[in-house]
Protein backbone atom coordinates (compact mmCIF):
# COMPACT_ATOMS: atom_id res chain seq x y z
CA UNK A 1 0.00 0.00 0.00
CA UNK A 2 2.82 2.43 0.75
CA UNK A 3 4.36 1.72 -2.64
CA UNK A 4 1.03 2.48 -4.32
CA UNK A 5 0.71 5.79 -2.48
CA UNK A 6 4.31 6.69 -3.27
CA UNK A 7 3.70 6.13 -6.99
CA UNK A 8 0.41 8.08 -6.78
CA UNK A 9 2.10 11.06 -5.08
CA UNK A 10 4.87 11.04 -7.68
CA UNK A 11 2.33 11.06 -10.50
CA UNK A 12 0.30 13.87 -8.93
CA UNK A 13 3.45 15.93 -8.36
CA UNK A 14 4.66 15.48 -11.95
CA UNK A 15 1.27 15.92 -13.64
CA UNK A 16 -0.24 18.64 -11.42
CA UNK A 17 -0.28 21.36 -14.13
CA UNK A 18 -2.16 19.05 -16.49
CA UNK A 19 -4.63 18.09 -13.75
CA UNK A 20 -5.30 21.79 -13.18
CA UNK A 21 -5.96 22.30 -16.90
CA UNK A 22 -8.50 19.46 -16.86
CA UNK A 23 -10.16 20.86 -13.74
CA UNK A 24 -10.37 24.29 -15.37
CA UNK A 25 -11.91 22.82 -18.51
CA UNK A 26 -14.38 20.77 -16.47
CA UNK A 27 -15.34 23.80 -14.39
CA UNK A 28 -15.81 25.98 -17.48
CA UNK A 29 -17.92 23.27 -19.08
CA UNK A 30 -20.11 22.97 -15.98
CA UNK A 31 -20.57 26.75 -15.70
CA UNK A 32 -21.41 27.06 -19.40
CA UNK A 33 -23.89 24.19 -19.13
CA UNK A 34 -25.68 25.82 -16.20
CA UNK A 35 -25.66 29.30 -17.74
CA UNK A 36 -26.90 28.14 -21.13
CA UNK A 37 -30.17 26.87 -19.60
CA UNK A 38 -32.80 29.54 -19.38
CA UNK A 39 -30.83 32.34 -21.02
CA UNK A 40 -32.68 34.20 -23.74
CA UNK A 41 -30.82 36.45 -26.11
CA UNK A 42 -27.11 36.50 -26.89
CA UNK A 43 -25.73 33.09 -25.97
CA UNK A 44 -22.97 33.06 -28.56
CA UNK A 45 -20.09 33.42 -26.05
CA UNK A 46 -21.49 30.67 -23.84
CA UNK A 47 -21.96 28.40 -26.85
CA UNK A 48 -18.39 28.98 -28.00
CA UNK A 49 -16.98 28.27 -24.51
CA UNK A 50 -19.16 25.17 -24.26
CA UNK A 51 -18.05 23.87 -27.67
CA UNK A 52 -14.37 24.55 -26.99
CA UNK A 53 -14.44 22.82 -23.61
CA UNK A 54 -16.51 19.95 -24.92
CA UNK A 55 -13.94 19.20 -27.61
CA UNK A 56 -10.81 19.99 -25.57
CA UNK A 57 -11.73 18.01 -22.45
CA UNK A 58 -11.63 14.50 -24.00
CA UNK A 59 -8.37 15.36 -25.73
CA UNK A 60 -6.92 16.54 -22.42
CA UNK A 61 -8.11 13.30 -20.76
CA UNK A 62 -6.41 11.17 -23.41
CA UNK A 63 -3.11 13.01 -23.19
CA UNK A 64 -3.12 13.00 -19.37
CA UNK A 65 -3.62 9.24 -19.40
CA UNK A 66 -0.82 8.86 -21.95
CA UNK A 67 1.54 10.96 -19.84
CA UNK A 68 0.52 8.93 -16.79
CA UNK A 69 1.34 5.62 -18.46
CA UNK A 70 4.53 6.95 -20.04
CA UNK A 71 5.78 8.11 -16.60
CA UNK A 72 6.69 4.50 -15.79
CA UNK A 73 7.71 2.81 -19.03
CA UNK A 74 7.49 -0.92 -19.47
CA UNK A 75 10.74 -2.78 -18.98
CA UNK A 76 12.52 -2.93 -22.29
CA UNK A 77 16.05 -2.91 -23.58
CA UNK A 78 17.21 0.13 -21.66
CA UNK A 79 14.32 0.94 -19.33
CA UNK A 80 15.02 -1.61 -16.59
CA UNK A 81 17.86 0.29 -14.94
CA UNK A 82 15.86 3.55 -15.08
CA UNK A 83 12.66 2.30 -13.44
CA UNK A 84 12.33 1.49 -9.75
CA UNK A 85 11.42 -2.11 -8.91
CA UNK A 86 7.68 -1.64 -8.44
CA UNK A 87 5.35 -4.56 -8.16
CA UNK A 88 2.92 -4.63 -11.05
CA UNK A 89 -0.07 -4.60 -8.69
CA UNK A 90 1.12 -1.43 -6.92
CA UNK A 91 1.77 0.27 -10.24
CA UNK A 92 -1.60 -0.74 -11.69
CA UNK A 93 -3.50 0.26 -8.53
CA UNK A 94 -1.76 3.61 -8.43
CA UNK A 95 -2.60 4.38 -12.07
CA UNK A 96 -6.25 3.36 -11.64
CA UNK A 97 -6.52 5.44 -8.45
CA UNK A 98 -4.98 8.44 -10.23
CA UNK A 99 -7.43 8.10 -13.13
CA UNK A 100 -10.43 7.86 -10.84
CA UNK A 101 -9.35 10.82 -8.70
CA UNK A 102 -8.24 13.16 -11.49
CA UNK A 103 -10.69 12.31 -14.29
CA UNK A 104 -13.76 10.44 -13.07
CA UNK A 105 -14.33 12.24 -9.78
CA UNK A 106 -14.36 15.78 -11.30
CA UNK A 107 -16.78 14.62 -14.00
CA UNK A 108 -19.01 12.98 -11.40
CA UNK A 109 -18.97 16.05 -9.12
CA UNK A 110 -19.66 18.46 -11.98
CA UNK A 111 -22.64 16.35 -13.05
CA UNK A 112 -24.00 16.45 -9.50
CA UNK A 113 -23.50 20.22 -9.27
CA UNK A 114 -25.11 20.85 -12.67
CA UNK A 115 -28.16 18.75 -11.82
CA UNK A 116 -28.42 20.23 -8.34
CA UNK A 117 -28.12 23.81 -9.63
CA UNK A 118 -30.82 23.20 -12.20
CA UNK A 119 -33.07 21.67 -9.54
CA UNK A 120 -33.21 18.27 -11.24
CA UNK A 121 -33.29 15.00 -9.36
CA UNK A 122 -30.62 12.42 -9.98
CA UNK A 123 -29.65 8.92 -8.98
CA UNK A 124 -26.06 8.04 -8.21
CA UNK A 125 -26.30 4.84 -10.25
CA UNK A 126 -27.21 6.83 -13.38
CA UNK A 127 -24.26 9.13 -12.81
CA UNK A 128 -21.94 6.15 -12.46
CA UNK A 129 -23.23 4.77 -15.77
CA UNK A 130 -22.43 8.13 -17.37
CA UNK A 131 -18.76 7.37 -16.68
CA UNK A 132 -18.86 4.27 -18.91
CA UNK A 133 -18.48 6.06 -22.30
CA UNK A 134 -15.49 8.00 -20.98
CA UNK A 135 -13.94 4.73 -19.86
CA UNK A 136 -14.65 2.87 -23.11
CA UNK A 137 -13.85 5.59 -25.64
CA UNK A 138 -11.03 7.51 -23.96
CA UNK A 139 -9.39 5.77 -21.01
CA UNK A 140 -8.95 2.20 -22.27
CA UNK A 141 -7.78 3.17 -25.79
CA UNK A 142 -5.38 5.78 -24.34
CA UNK A 143 -3.88 3.20 -21.97
CA UNK A 144 -3.55 0.66 -24.79
CA UNK A 145 -1.93 3.08 -27.23
CA UNK A 146 0.42 4.58 -24.64
CA UNK A 147 1.39 1.08 -23.52
CA UNK A 148 2.95 0.41 -26.92
CA UNK A 149 4.38 3.92 -27.33
CA UNK A 150 7.84 5.03 -26.29
CA UNK A 151 7.12 8.76 -26.17
CA UNK A 152 4.31 11.27 -26.27
CA UNK A 153 5.15 12.08 -29.89
CA UNK A 154 4.82 8.45 -30.88
CA UNK A 155 1.56 8.26 -28.92
CA UNK A 156 0.27 11.29 -30.82
CA UNK A 157 1.16 9.70 -34.15
CA UNK A 158 -0.54 6.43 -33.19
CA UNK A 159 -3.62 8.33 -32.05
CA UNK A 160 -3.72 10.46 -35.19
CA UNK A 161 -3.42 7.33 -37.35
CA UNK A 162 -6.14 5.55 -35.40
CA UNK A 163 -8.54 8.48 -35.63
CA UNK A 164 -7.93 9.06 -39.36
CA UNK A 165 -8.12 5.43 -40.44
CA UNK A 166 -11.14 4.70 -42.57
CA UNK A 167 -12.54 1.19 -42.83
CA UNK A 168 -12.23 -0.54 -46.17
CA UNK A 169 -15.50 -0.92 -48.04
Amino acid sequence: MTQTLRIFRKDVRHLAPFILVILALQTTLAIAAVQSVGIVGDTQRIDIAFALCESALPLAWVFLIAMLVLQDPLAGENAFHLTPPYSWLSLFTSKVFFTVISLNLPLFLSDILILNTLGLSFHFSELFWRQLPELCFFTIPAVAISGISRSLIQFSLFLFTLVNTRPCT
